[in-house]
């Protein structure tokens, strides 16, 4: 695992998340972890929906098939006119 250290880092930001981290529980290095992590991961989502959705869908459970099929039935159902 690779170690960054942030340099300036605003006091308010600082206090911000160590009551961030006290309400989770977590310790202020754990908590910027989480927050780095589900930042990064979450513009990986916004730049690749449909790889995003499959992944989720592949880590509860899903198939490859079963995904594929999920895929099809959600285009036929946005390509179909509706009155």
């Amino acid at each position: 695992m690779a170690s960054i250290t942030i340099h300036n880092l605003d006091d308010a930001v600082k206090t911000k998340l160590r009551i961030r981290a006290a309400d989770h529980g977590h310790s202020i290095e754990e908590e910027a972890r989480m927050i780095l992590t589900q930042t990064i991961y979450r513009e990986d989502d916004l730049t690749n929906p449909a790889q995003a959705a499959r992944e989720k869908l592949a880590a509860m459970g899903l198939s490859e098939t079963d995904i594929a099929e999920a895929v099809t039935w959600a285009r036929s159902m946005t390509s179909t006119s509706h009155p």
